[in-house]
C-alpha cells in the first residue's frame, strides 16, 4: 500500500479533520480512521434512500387523489419548486421521449422538492394550494406521533424533521464526515454522533413508513450497524492499517 498515493487520493485537507477533531497523530491513524468512518457511513445510504422514496410516494399519492396525476403543474407555489418541476419534465423528455408519463416526472423531482411540499404555503388554509387538511395529514403520515407525547405531529414539525433529513442527506452525498458535529473531540463522541444520526433516520423512516422501518429491522440492517459502530471497530481498523504499514516497511 503506497501511503503517499493513498493520502493524495483522499486529500490532505480531508484527512486533517481526523487530526484536528479526533487526535490522530500519524498518517496511518488518519487513513485508518477515515476508512473506518467511511465504512460505517455506507450504512446510512439505505435509510436515506428508503426515506426519500417513501416521502415522495406518500405525498404524491395524497395530492394526486385530490388534484389529479398532473398536480405538479398547478400546486407548487415557489419559483424554486416550479423550476424543479421544469427540470424534472425536461429530464423526462430527454430520457423517456415525448410520450413521458406523469410518473416519469414525479420520480425525477428531487428530495428537496418533496420536503418543501410540507412548508408554510401548503399549510395555509387561505391559499388555493392548501394541501394539509387534517384528513390528508392523517392519511399521509398515520404514524407521525409526537416523540414527547401529546398526540400527533403537526405538519410544521414534519417539515422540520424531514428538512433535517435533507440537510443530512446532502452532507452524506457530498462525502462530508457525518460524525463531525457538536464540537466532536474524540472517537467516543464521533461514535455517539453516528449512533444519534442513525437513530434519527430510523425514527424519520418510521414516521413516513413504519413498514419500511420494520423491514430494515427484519433484514438486520440496523443490528449490523449497531454491532460495528463501536470504538473497538474503529480502533481495530486503525490498528490493521498500522500493522500493514509496518509489514510493508519491514
Amino acid at each position: 500500500m503506497d501511503t503517499t498515493s493513498l493520502i493524495s487520493s483522499i486529500s490532505v485537507p480531508r484527512l486533517s479533520f481526523y487530526e484536528t477533531f479526533l487526535g490522530c497523530a500519524t498518517e496511518q491513524e488518519k487513513v485508518g480512521a477515515y476508512v473506518a468512518y467511511q465504512d460505517l457511513s455506507g450504512d446510512f445510504f439505505c435509510l436515506v434512500q428508503m426515506i426519500e422514496v417513501a416521502l415522495r410516494n406518500a405525498i404524491n399519492n395524497t395530492i394526486k387523489a385530490n388534484h389529479g396525476p398532473a398536480w405538479y403543474d398547478s400546486i407548487p407555489q415557489t419559483k424554486k419548486s416550479q423550476d424543479l418541476v421544469l427540470n424534472a419534465k425536461q429530464k423526462a423528455l430527454d430520457e423517456c421521449g415525448a410520450r413521458y408519463t406523469d410518473d416519469d416526472v414525479i420520480c425525477r423531482l428531487t428530495f428537496g422538492f418533496w420536503v418543501y411540499m410540507l412548508d408554510a404555503p401548503y399549510r395555509d388554509t387561505q391559499r388555493p394550494c392548501y394541501i394539509w387538511t387534517p384528513e390528508n395529514k392523517a392519511k399521509t403520515f398515520p404514524h407521525a406521533k409526537n416523540p414527547l407525547g401529546g398526540g400527533d405531529m403537526k405538519v410544521k414539525a414534519l417539515f422540520d424533521e424531514f428538512h433535517k433529513v435533507l440537510l443530512f442527506r446532502n452532507r452524506l452525498f457530498h462525502h462530508e464526515p457525518i460524525w463531525k458535529k457538536h464540537h466532536c473531540k474524540s472517537h467516543s463522541q464521533a461514535i455517539n454522533n453516528m449512533l444519534k444520526e442513525f437513530n434519527f433516520l430510523m425514527n424519520a423512516l418510521s414516521i413516513v413508513s413504519n413498514e419500511k422501518k420494520e423491514l430494515i429491522e427484519f433484514i438486520g440492517h440496523d443490528r449490523r450497524f449497531y454491532e460495528r459502530c463501536t470504538i473497538e471497530y474503529v480502533m481495530g481498523i486503525i490498528g490493521r492499517i498500522k500493522c500493514r504499514e509496518l509489514k510493508v516497511a519491514g
